[in-house]
């Protein structure tokens, strides 16, 4: 039986050495078994492994060239490789830890991000790094960088299914959901992923974590990214000056701004766009809380809707009170800046103004040409004062309703309180036989005379005494004085008076105690 050899031996060619044993069995294999015969386009040309079984096979010294030459090629391809990603770490992390405002870099990182699907890990893996172990500052232009990278990417079909990693999302739940993270921190991812969850569609990554974690007043297909938002806008002025390719060398600029990174220094422009947006909200929420205090009832306090304006109107209160002192230094400093800086052009405006005086003003007074404009700290110092007090506002209704509630509840308690003795009295004096009637009027039992020889043997007065005594217990006003014998008018009618039913009882006790005293005197 014999053996084809292996297409790449050649027989007529002299060995420089023994072929291998294993190379021998392959062949072997290799004829005798068609299902391992592998046809050799399944590995690259600049390959190393194919290079090294040439060379092998063949031994030629061409062939140890060409293998140290794909070495050095695929050790350099690395290197750059690794390389590129590294600097686009550290681009990443210059503009996380400086928060810049140069779109140059910024643009060029987003380009590099979505060069490649390597890049693309890497960009994420930088992010993710950001977002769950840096400082506030660092987390906010991290979510800022992010949301650039999602609207800028050449190709953002690389660069979002990088971002809707496990990892990822994983860290942006844990950002979202922790109690240490910074409220501006906290909004402004929701705000990115909300838009991510918009444009991604039916995807399940970012919508599954929008619905998971979205506020209840948010739809669950997301909100779109607002193209007036600033962080989306260049600077009218051009921003900062890029400090990356000097900052990275010098190390003396970088370094404090590394320092302002670690003590979490949020930049300015960034909390002061921040400001302006919460007063905004604050005066909506302000202005609903009225509304619905307008038309509600002390009952309605514990509706679902109004405990929630309330709260809502209680925390813009907090932060922007808390913040109007900072925004008033704010607004000194710039009008001493603005100040300073006309200060140099009044000269200038002092020439206009006389020059144009005999013209404008034949009295001879200096008009005022230049209108002071107010600077944005200055905005902000007169917009945070301006929703203070409309928060105020809503709030003292609702503190006032309140109040009215609890006092109605306090007197509804206490009428209760009262009325339970009346009700026990009632129903003792129910059990014991007597009327619920609150009549003044005496009873005949304790009318009746118990001694009668007592006033038998007493003069007139001594008897008028006595009844006086007795009818002033009953709280009634005393009879008038019998005669003796028959008193007068005692053949008239004893039936009370129904306009003055206590007058006729009087009559009658009276008309008793004079046939009493007369029968006494006579007998």
């Amino acid at each position: 039986m014999t053996y084809r050899l292996h297409p790449l031996i050649n027989p007529r060619r002299p060995r420089a050495r023994k072929v291998p044993l294993s190379l021998v069995v392959y062949s072997r294999l290799w004829v005798s078994r068609p299902c391992l015969r592998r046809p050799l386009s399944f590995q690259r040309k600049d390959s190393g492994a194919e290079i090294v079984r040439r060379a092998r096979i063949g031994g030629s010294d061409r062939a140890v060239e060409l293998e140290r030459e794909a070495r050095e090629r695929d050790r350099d391809r690395g290197r750059e490789r690794r390389d590129e990603e590294n600097e686009l770490t550290r681009k990443i992390g210059f503009l996380t830890a400086t928060a810049s405002e140069d779109w140059t870099l910024l643009l060029d990182v987003c380009d590099h991000a979505s060069a490649n699907e390597s890049n693309a890990k890497e960009a994420v893996r930088a992010l993710r790094r950001e977002l769950k172990s840096g400082e506030p500052a660092a987390q906010l232009a991290a979510a800022r960088l992010w949301a650039i990278m999602l609207r800028n990417s050449s190709d953002t079909v690389t660069f979002i299914s990088q971002s809707t990693s496990r990892k990822f999302l994983d860290t942006l739940e844990d950002l979202l959901t922790s109690s240490g993270t910074s409220p501006v921190v906290r909004e402004r991812v929701m705000d990115v992923l909300a838009a991510a969850a918009y444009a991604s569609g039916t995807n399940a990554g970012f919508r599954g974590l929008w619905r998971r974690v979205k506020p209840q007043d948010k739809p669950e297909e997301g909100v779109p990214f607002d193209a007036e938002d600033a962080m989306f806008n260049p600077p009218l002025g051009g921003g900062r000056v890029s400090a990356y390719d000097y900052d990275t060398s010098s190390g003396k600029k970088s370094d404090k701004l590394y320092r302002d990174h670690e003590h979490g220094i949020i930049p300015p422009e960034e909390d002061m766009r921040r400001l302006f947006q919460e007063c905004k909200i604050g005066v909506g929420n302000a202005t609903l809380l009225s509304q619905a205090l307008a038309i509600a009832t002390p009952e309605d306090l514990r509706n679902t809707v109004i405990t929630e304006f309330h709260k809502k109107c209680m925390d813009s209160q907090e932060l922007i009170f808390t913040q109007i002192p900072w925004a008033s230094a704010g607004a000194e400093r710039s009008r001493a800046v603005m100040d300073q800086e006309d200060r140099g052009k009044e000269r200038d405006r002092e020439r206009k103004r006389k020059n144009s005086v005999n013209i404008l003003n034949p009295n001879g007074s200096v008009p005022d040409l230049g209108t002071p404009l107010s600077t944005r700290e200055e905005e902000l110092h007169a917009e945070l004062l301006s929703a203070n007090e409309e928060l105020i506002e809503a709030l003292k209704l609702y503190d006032d309703l309140k109040r009215f509630a609890i006092e109605r509840e306090a007197e509804n308690r206490s009428r209760k309180v009262r009325m339970v003795p009346r009700l026990h009295a009632d129903a003792e004096g129910g059990t014991g036989g007597g009327s619920l009637s609150h009549s003044r009027s005496p009873s005949p039992t304790r009318v009746s005379v118990q001694h009668p020889q007592v006033i038998a043997t007493a003069a007139d007065l001594t008897f008028r005494t006595e009844a006086q005594a007795q009818v002033g217990q009953q709280t009634l006003a005393p009879p008038p004085a019998a005669p003796h014998g028959r008193l007068p008018g005692a053949g008239l009618s004893r039936t009370p008076s129904q306009a003055h039913p206590d007058l006729g009882a009087r009559a009658e006790l009276a008309n008793g105690f004079g046939q009493i005293f007369g029968q006494l005197v006579m007998g």
